[in-house]
C-alpha cells in the first residue's frame, strides 16, 4: 500500500510538471507567434518606406534631368564660350570659365558674363525644391598682396558673392535659397589645365527634407 502510494504522488508529481512544461511552452509559442507578427508588420511598414524613398529619388532624378535641358536651352548661345551643362546625382551643374566673367585676378563680372547670368537667373527664378551653391574655383598660382583679393582663398570667396549679386538682382530668385562658398585650388576639374580650375560652378541642388523625414523614420 505504501508502496502504491508513493508511486501515486510520484505520477501526480510528474503529471503536474509536464503540465506545467506544457504551459511554458504554449506561452513561448504564443511569445514567438506575436513576435513573428510584429516583424512582419514592421517589414510591411519598411517595405512601403523604400518604395516611397524609391519614387522621391526618382522624382528628383526626372526633375534634374528636365532642368539640365532647360538651362541647356536657355543658354545655348554660351555654349561655345565656355559655359557647360551638367546633370549628374540629381544635382545640375552649370560651369562658367573663368574667362567668361573675370578679367584676371579681378572680382568685377564682365559685361558678356553678366549676360550669361542673368540668362541662368532667369531660368531658373521659376523653379522650386532646389538649393543654389556658387562656388568659386582658382588655379595652383599662389599669390600675396595686401589689397583684396589677397590669395587663392579671399579671390574665390570674393568672386562667388559677386555672381550671387548679380543672380539675385536680376531675378525673382529667393536669396535664401543661395550660398556663396570659395574653394580657392584645392577642387581642380583638371591637374594639367589651369584654364579648366578657374572657374566658377553654380551647383542647384534638390532639396532633401522628405528624404531626410523617411531615412529618420
Amino acid at each position: 500500500t505504501d508502496e502504491l502510494d508513493r508511486k501515486r504522488t510520484s505520477s501526480g508529481a510528474e503529471q503536474a510538471a509536464l503540465l506545467s512544461e506544457l504551459q511554458r511552452i504554449r506561452a513561448d509559442l504564443q511569445f514567438q507567434e506575436d513576435s513573428l507578427l510584429s516583424l512582419e508588420e514592421n517589414l510591411r511598414d519598411r517595405e512601403a518606406r523604400v518604395a516611397e524613398l524609391s519614387r522621391l529619388l526618382e522624382r528628383q532624378k526626372s526633375a534634374g534631368e528636365a532642368l539640365k535641358a532647360k538651362l541647356s536651352d536657355a543658354l545655348f548661345a554660351f555654349r561655345d564660350r565656355g559655359l557647360e551643362v551638367e546633370e549628374r546625382d540629381g544635382k545640375v551643374y552649370v560651369r562658367l570659365a573663368s574667362e567668361l566673367l573675370f578679367a584676371s585676378g579681378s572680382t568685377a563680372i564682365d559685361p558678356d558674363g553678366r549676360d550669361a547670368l542673368i540668362g541662368l537667373a532667369k531660368a531658373i527664378e521659376g523653379e522650386t525644391g532646389f538649393e543654389i551653391v556658387v562656388e568659386g574655383h582658382t588655379d595652383d598660382v599662389a599669390f600675396s598682396r595686401p589689397e583684396s583679393p589677397r590669395n587663392n582663398w579671399e579671390l574665390s570667396v570674393l568672386r562667388s558673392t559677386a555672381v550671387v549679386e548679380v543672380l539675385t538682382a536680376n531675378s525673382a530668385l529667393q536669396a535664401g535659397l543661395l550660398t556663396a562658398a570659395g574653394r580657392s585650388e584645392y577642387h581642380p576639374r583638371d591637374p594639367e589645365d589651369r584654364g579648366r580650375n578657374r572657374r566658377i560652378e553654380v551647383v542647384l541642388s534638390p532639396q532633401l527634407d522628405g528624404l531626410y523625414d523617411l531615412l529618420e523614420e
